[in-house]
């Protein structure tokens, strides 16, 4: 392979270690003569637009992989923006951020090395599955790699960000702590709302007090939290967790189950479905976010779906 390969890079991901990673991926490119060309992202939506640019110069070729180094929110905007050009390049995922979500759940345990080598052309891109959900309140269509959480799930996301900011948690050693104690600071945000679910076009049906819903592509939450244990993600099917009625003693129950006996799934104030399509309505407002990055404060009527993307793994 002697294409120049392209780079997205977000040096803002991980608490510098972006920066790092970057570096060893650029100096392995140079020990495979593979040249290279960088693309840094310089606000939110940015990867959207930069993976949108590499197609428009090459709209006809979708062999050659794009590099994305970042977190699962970087990601995730990389492969909206391809996904929307319908030239679906493969993406070689260098992870550099605090959850990544995506890496342990499809490259647990790979070196930074094992996974740039893919440019070297010696396996085959793997069509891994991934989510499309459309907002019927807004008619906007958009990907899901990992999860989209509503309520607590989604606080606790934005008071982790809140919290790497602060000198504690500013560095590498505690950055990944700060999930954790984002969980405590959140747990006064409990504000449950009802949820009316449809499974495979069956007939919708209601939970109600639940101030946590989570749409999953992965076991995993932000920071490696096993928020759901049966996820398989090569099954290809969607799965909702909904946590609802919870009371004191039930919340205590739960973060030991979380954390220690991971048997949530087990609680009466658990439930679970999956599907091939599901569609969820909320009753009221509530913090919701896809992948890490915050949509704000949402009352929406959603469907999701499944689709494909390729990835070197």
């Amino acid at each position: 392979m002697t294409q120049t390969i392209q780079i997205i890079c977000n040096l803002r991901s991980g608490a510098g270690q972006s920066t790092h990673t970057l570096q060893e991926v650029q100096s392995l490119l140079q020990e495979f003569q593979i040249p290279s060309q960088t693309h840094i992202t310089q606000y939110r939506t940015h990867a959207v637009t930069l993976a949108k640019n590499i197609v428009q110069t090459n709209p006809y070729d979708t062999t050659q992989p794009v590099i994305v180094i970042g977190g699962d929110g970087t990601l995730h905007e990389v492969v909206s923006g391809l996904y929307a050009t319908q030239v679906l390049r493969p993406i070689i995922y260098v992870p550099a951020g605090t959850g990544n979500d995506f890496h342990r759940t499809w490259q647990a345990n790979k070196s930074t090395r094992d996974i740039v080598r893919h440019v070297l052309g010696e396996s085959e891109p793997t069509n891994i599955p991934i989510f499309l959900h459309t907002d019927h309140t807004t008619g906007v269509t958009d990907i899901l790699l990992n999860n989209m959480g509503f309520g607590l799930d989604a606080e606790i996301n934005i008071e982790a960000k809140r919290l790497q900011k602060t000198p504690f948690f500013a560095n590498k050693l505690t950055y990944k702590l700060s999930y954790t104690a984002a969980i405590w600071h959140s747990l006064k945000k409990l504000r449950p709302v009802n949820l009316t679910i449809s499974v495979d076009g069956q007939e919708p049906f209601s939970i109600n007090q639940v101030p946590l819903a989570c749409v999953m592509n992965t076991p995993f939450l932000g920071g490696g939290i096993r928020l759901d244990n049966l996820v398989e993600p090569k099954k290809q099917e969607i799965s909702l967790i909904a946590f609802h009625d919870i009371t004191f003693t039930a919340l205590i129950d739960l973060i030991r189950r979380v954390f220690i006996t991971r048997n949530q799934h087990l609680s009466s104030h658990v439930k679970r479905y999956t599907g091939k399509e599901l569609r969820l309505q909320l009753s009221a407002p509530i913090r919701s976010h896809v992948d890490g990055e915050d949509l704000g404060m949402v009352q929406s009527d959603i469907s999701y779906r499944l689709s494909h993307y390729p990835f070197y793994l």
